[in-house]
């Protein structure tokens, strides 16, 4: 959280409310940089993240306390502000790179006085149960265009693989160990009870000549996810072995730990 105190600053912003000025420096741009078009909404959980933080309290303690679930978040506290179009002067010269971050989509507001208390924020949206399957077929989409292609992982290149299909055992694997990460939140290729990705996936009947891994926590979007195990050498590594030839997919999600949503890919090719 940045801290800054002014005095009375003149400004060509016009009058309204906090909000509509940080929409309208997020329309507009400023610093040099170009607006966007997504404009932020009010939100009455996020309020209530600016009033504890207003009382001292840091950003995720306060975010944790107002049951907001974040996926990203940052604050902002101006001290010493006349009037709005003070406010909107300071947060276009000091604060345009998180309020230009497209990527938040809410705002909460918190003013005592001359203080005022910001918080910008993405809600933790998850994946409905129905999308499931859609999720599986993109996600298997995303690996094969990967595999489809010469790639360096690393110090370690690899030649275009042939394309993996999907396996039922292999997707019980994977969400077995999901709800396991997810029921103890925490990410980790060991199950609770000890377990290695090769046991589970024989006990979810599949009887493998060679298997591997890759796990993944906090973003509810599978593009993300699977970029994010493409830009990893390890996990990018697994992804493009030519020795396997199927793989299966899940995720988990426990919305009261820090990471929210758990995902396990098990690749493998059968005996």
């Amino acid at each position: 959280m940045a801290l800054v105190l002014i005095g009375a600053l003149a400004t060509t912003f016009a009058s309204g409310s906090t909000l509509d000025a940080l929409n309208l420096i997020r329309t507009q741009g400023c610093g040099g940089k170009p607006g966007v078009t997504m404009r932020l909404a009010r939100d009455a959980s996020l309020n209530e993240v600016a009033l504890r933080m207003s009382s001292g309290a840091g950003l995720a303690d306060a975010v944790a306390g107002a049951h907001f679930h974040a996926r990203l978040s940052t604050s902002i506290a101006i001290a010493g502000a006349a009037d709005e179009r003070a406010l909107a002067r300071v947060i276009t010269e000091r604060f345009c790179t998180e309020v230009l971050n497209a990527d938040f989509q809410r705002a909460g507001i918190w003013e005592r006085g001359k203080d005022t208390w910001i918080v910008l924020a993405t809600p933790f949206n998850v994946p409905l149960a129905k999308d499931a399957v859609a999720i599986r077929k993109r996600a298997l989409e995303l690996v094969n265009q990967a595999r489809s292609k010469a790639r360096t992982c690393g110090s370690v290149t690899f030649n275009a693989a042939r394309p993996l299909t999907l396996d039922s055992a292999l997707d019980k694997a994977a969400l077995a160990h999901s709800i396991d990460m997810a029921e103890h939140g925490r990410m980790t290729h060991r199950g609770s009870d000890g377990s290695s990705v090769a046991e589970r996936s024989k006990r979810a009947g599949y009887t493998w000549r060679k298997v591997g891994e890759n796990v993944a926590a906090g973003s509810p979007a599978v593009d993300e996810v699977v970029r994010g195990w493409i830009g990893s050498p390890a996990h990018c590594a697994n992804l493009m072995n030519p020795d396997f030839s199927q793989m299966g997919i899940a995720y988990a999600v426990n919305a009261v730990t820090e990471d929210g949503i758990y995902w396990t890919q098990v690749f493998a090719t059968p005996r």
